[in-house]
């Protein structure tokens, strides 16, 4: 009877472990590094073998987690799209806000 009970607790035990490697962090304290508007030219149609393009407005997002930089593109009313991971190796140049007078 020590055995099984032995074996259930184990059992449970492992099994609940499992998932604690498994769960991440929601939240990570960052920097961001850099903001760039930038514009993605879209063909609408063609009048006559000319194209008329539309300009859409994104901005392209440098972030630095820990020693981690990554680059990515927000679109206004759209979604933040993660375009690379880059690994960090010096402190950004971005230079330190003054500290705020009384």
């Amino acid at each position: 009877m020590k055995r099984i009970l032995a074996r259930a607790a184990l059992l449970l035990l492992l099994s609940f472990s499992s998932r604690l490697y498994a769960a991440e962090k929601q939240y990570e304290p960052g920097r961001i590094v850099t903001v760039e508007k930038k514009f993605h030219e879209r063909v609408l149609y063609y009048l006559v073998n000319t194209p008329i393009t539309q300009d859409d407005p994104y901005y392209e997002v440098t972030l630095r987690l820990g020693n981690l930089v990554l680059l990515s593109e927000f679109t206004p009313r759209l979604q933040l799209l993660l375009v690379k991971s880059l690994p960090a190796t010096a402190p950004s140049a971005a230079p330190e806000p003054p500290p705020a007078k009384k």
